[in-house]
């Protein structure tokens, strides 16, 4: 699977991170409201996926339940590592690029 990061184009507000595979594409935008994209077998279908309101405060609440004893946070620390290696994957053409320039 290719991984690529497309951020602030010369010409054009754009922002999208594309996932390549065997089968097909996915497209979706981190920052704007953009449907996620999906491209397989020559046929593209679009997903509208719409941000909450405060999207970090599910996940914030929920470790507050657990420290405070009343609920388990679904979060820990392998799955912490996982999603740094997939960030690490699909930003590193991208951070490598700033420390060349």
């Amino acid at each position: 699977m290719l991984a690529r990061n497309e951020i602030d184009a010369a010409d054009a507000d754009i922002e999208y991170t594309e996932l390549v595979g065997s089968t097909g594409r996915l497209r979706f935008s981190t920052f704007a409201p953009e449907p996620i994209r999906l491209l397989r077998g020559g046929t593209l279908s679009e997903h509208a996926n719409a941000d909450p309101e405060h999207v970090h405060q599910p996940m914030i609440q929920s470790i507050v339940d657990e420290l405070n004893g009343s609920g388990k946070c679904a979060s820990t620390g392998e799955s912490a590592a996982r999603t740094a290696k997939v960030m690490d994957v699909i930003l590193g053409g991208l951070r490598e690029a700033r420390v060349r320039a």
